[in-house]
């Protein structure tokens, strides 16, 4: 290796790191920018649709979809039905024509259909309960004279929205209004809101033998010493038996040998024996 060739290495790995950090705090900085317009854009509607609360609406900001990391902008609740609103901080002009829509010269049909999955779950929340309404708002001048409809979606400008949704017919009355409200705020909650704990599950039943069938029924794991004791007794028993039979014999049989060796006097006449 040549002189200074380990810090040389070192030099090369630390810029391609340095680079790469760069790369990445770039790519952070202009996602920030995004969101902070994004976030502008977002106060900006809250503000316009917080006063409908005092006009018989029920006003629902940043909404979680249940199963996704998505989340609905605002929700609208009132006599008119519900309305989901998408907000948008885009430059350029709105174009529509019968196959597309762009906004600034790019697409805008995929965020119209993803703001139709959002309508579709809310509506399917509301079980036809009341007619559900896709709206996106642009917070900034892009060219609608209008507000336009594109495939089931209506585009309007924020200076448009109000007008908009005051000319809406009435179909709910005051306590269909809240009580849908309710509905949604539950299936759709609040995306900062703090999630419940899990509740800790029971713990499992620890299996137990079966009971024994009878009074004398043998239990698993245990041993029957009695019936071993018993017999241990009946065979000793029987040894004590045997051994007594034996010395009854033995004795029986000395007894006899005894008499037949020891030799018996003779009594020819019985009547001396007597008279003795």
């Amino acid at each position: 290796m040549p002189a200074g060739g380990s810090l040389e290495a070192w030099i090369a790995t630390s810029q391609r790191a340095a680079e790469d950090h760069e790369r990445k705090a770039r790519s952070l900085r202009e996602g920030i920018a995004r969101k902070q317009s994004g976030l502008l854009a977002e106060r900006a509607v809250g503000q316009q649709l917080d006063p409908l609360g005092q006009q018989g609406w029920r006003v629902l900001h940043d909404r979680a979809v249940p199963g996704s990391t998505a989340n609905i902008d605002h929700v609208l609740v009132g006599p008119p039905g519900v309305v989901v609103i998408d907000t948008k901080a885009h430059l350029g002009r709105v174009t529509i024509d019968a196959s597309s829509v762009r906004v600034g010269g790019w697409s805008f049909g995929g965020k119209v259909e993803k703001l139709q999955t959002y309508g579709r779950a809310v509506a399917g929340a509301c079980a036809g309960r009341a007619p559900v309404f896709n709206i996106v708002c642009f917070t900034e001048d892009v060219g609608l004279a209008a507000p336009r409809v594109w495939d089931q979606a209506t585009l309007l400008e924020l200076r448009q929205l109000d007008a908009w949704l005051h000319g809406l017919p009435q179909v709910l009355t005051p306590r269909q209004v809240w009580d849908l409200a309710e509905l949604l705020e539950d299936v759709f909650p609040d995306r900062l809101a703090p999630k419940a704990a899990p509740q800790p599950s029971a713990p499992r039943p620890t299996r137990r033998p079966a009971a024994p069938a009878g009074p004398h029924a043998r239990r698993p794991g245990n041993r029957r010493p009695g019936r071993r004791r018993g017999s241990t007794a009946a065979a000793t028993a029987r040894r004590l038996v045997a051994l007594l039979a034996l010395l009854v014999g033995l004795g029986v049989a000395q007894h006899v040998g005894l008499d037949a060796l020891v030799p018996q006097p003779s009594h020819p006449n019985p009547s001396a024996v007597t008279a003795r």
